[in-house]
C-alpha cells in the first residue's frame, strides 16, 4: 500500500465518532467474560486433579552435578590439589 493512502485512512479514522456503549452491551460483555473465565478455571482445576503430587525417581538422591560427585564427600576441597599433585608425581617419577 502507498504511504499517503495509509495516512489518509488514519486521518479519516480520527474523525469517526464512536457511540457510547449501552448498559446492556456492558452487562453482556461482562457476562461473557465471566463465563469464559469460569470455563478456563474449571478446565485447569480438572487438569490439576488428574496430575499427582508425587515426584518420579529417588527423593533421597541428590541431583548429579559432575562425574566426580562421589569424591567431593570424602575428600575436602583444600586437600584435593595436593593429593592430585602427589599422585601425578608418583606416576611420572619412575619414568
Amino acid at each position: 500500500m502507498d504511504k499517503s493512502l495509509d495516512e489518509k485512512l488514519l486521518k479519516s479514522l480520527k474523525s469517526v465518532e464512536t457511540p457510547a456503549p449501552s448498559q446492556f452491551a456492558k452487562q453482556k460483555a461482562l457476562g461473557l467474560a465471566m463465563e469464559e473465565f469460569d470455563a478456563v478455571f474449571d478446565e485447569n482445576l480438572e487438569k490439576n486433579e488428574k496430575t499427582s503430587n508425587s515426584t518420579q525417581g529417588f527423593a533421597e538422591l541428590e541431583r548429579p552435578m559432575s562425574i566426580t560427585n562421589w569424591i567431593k564427600g570424602f575428600i575436602p576441597m583444600n586437600a584435593r590439589f595436593p593429593i592430585v599433585a602427589t599422585m601425578s608425581g608418583l606416576l611420572l617419577l619412575p619414568l
